[in-house]
């Protein structure tokens, strides 16, 4: 007999029944207390059994749940006895797995307004060269193709002047057509501020 077990009577007064779980299922139970503020987030178990990293304890009480990230064995009379176990809650270690996790989407055409990305990282991706314009343009209904083409020609003559210069309201015949499509009116304004900026 291990001189430092319990007796039977502080083992049910003092320490509650924690389920150890393994790959989805229980493994096993054991008699354990939560810690207090000298050992944070550490359960202890206070009779051998089997724990390892990364198991799920189970606190048969509340059924709340708690990831085993550091187990260490008590040692006495070279064998372990009792388990010091620090722990993550269930809801701490998903927050952080989920962080870990990164999404990547790969999209081969975008037109329109765009946002790509998460909150945090955003890319606003509007096409603003000559060609993405004539790209818009060539997915507009055949109606509206004349005014579209003239648009772009306009566009065109003025990017390919020796000395390119927007005039105010050059553009204002195409007020219409931009409005209705706004994806073509960014594109038109992303062309501008390139072209004002000599790229």
């Amino acid at each position: 007999m291990n001189p430092f077990q319990l007796p039977p009577f502080i083992l049910k007064e003092m320490t509650q029944i924690f389920s150890i779980e393994r790959n989805g299922s229980i493994i096993g139970t054991v008699h354990g207390f939560f810690c207090g503020k000298d050992y944070p987030n550490t359960i202890q178990f206070v009779e051998n059994t089997d724990i390892k990293n990364g198991d799920w304890i189970i606190d048969s009480t509340t059924s709340q749940r708690y990831y085993a990230k550091d187990v260490r064995p008590i040692i006495m009379n070279g064998a372990p006895c009792d388990w010091m176990i620090q722990y993550q809650t269930e809801n701490d270690f998903r927050a952080q797995s989920n962080l870990g996790k990164q999404t990547t989407i790969n999209i081969h055409t975008v037109s329109g307004n765009s946002v790509i990305g998460s909150q945090e990282n955003v890319v606003v991706n509007i096409g603003s060269s000559l060609k993405d314009i004539e790209q818009l343009i060539a997915s507009l209904p055949i109606s509206e193709q004349p005014e579209a083409q003239e648009l772009l020609n306009t566009l065109k003559s003025t990017s390919e002047s020796p000395h390119p210069v927007l005039v105010e309201g050059s553009l204002a015949r195409f007020s219409n057509l931009l409005k209705k499509h706004t994806d073509l009116l960014i594109a038109v304004g992303g062309w501008a501020v390139q072209l004002l900026i000599g790229k």
